[in-house]
């Protein structure tokens, strides 16, 4: 094997062109744009919906601890302070904050802020609670029956 000169070695045509350099580049910056505006918006998202899954089996919960121990027990959604409790009679059995972002808008007329688990396992009241990101509005929906619910981006 021959000693390659220095010399020789700059003078090699083997190297990467300007051009061909500015195009790797450029490709790197538009896969970098896209991934930095859109990953914000999947957090945001996977956030809400995190809540809203977590609300939804602590309603799950307000209504087996109502079966097991045959009394009530009262969800209340408190929105001038963005958390939720789940109460049984004066005593607080669990408190959730809602997440950074996310906000209370409105229900509908028949919804309000205080639902209660019955012994059977029901719930008293049906309506739609709706949340609010930045980016994504949610409906919360109790329905009649043995307190099933579920949520939905609008």
């Amino acid at each position: 094997m021959r000693a390659v000169n220095f010399r020789e070695l700059i003078r090699s045509k083997s190297g990467f062109t300007l051009i061909e350099m500015l195009m790797v580049l450029s490709v790197f910056l538009i896969i970098m744009t896209i991934s930095v505006v859109t990953v914000p918006r999947y957090v945001e998202k996977r956030e809400i919906e995190s809540f809203l899954q977590q609300l939804s089996h602590d309603l799950h919960y307000a209504q087996a601890l109502a079966l097991h121990d045959q009394t009530l027990y009262r969800v209340n959604l408190n929105t001038s302070s963005d958390f939720y409790m789940i109460t049984q009679n004066t005593k607080r059995v669990l408190t959730r904050e809602f997440p950074e972002g996310v906000t209370f808008v409105r229900g509908s007329s028949t919804l309000n802020s205080v639902i209660t688990a019955y012994a059977n396992g029901s719930l008293s009241q049906t309506g739609t609670w709706i949340f609010r990101t930045k980016h994504y509005t949610y409906e919360f929906k109790t329905l009649l029956g043995e307190g099933r619910h579920y949520y939905h981006e609008q």
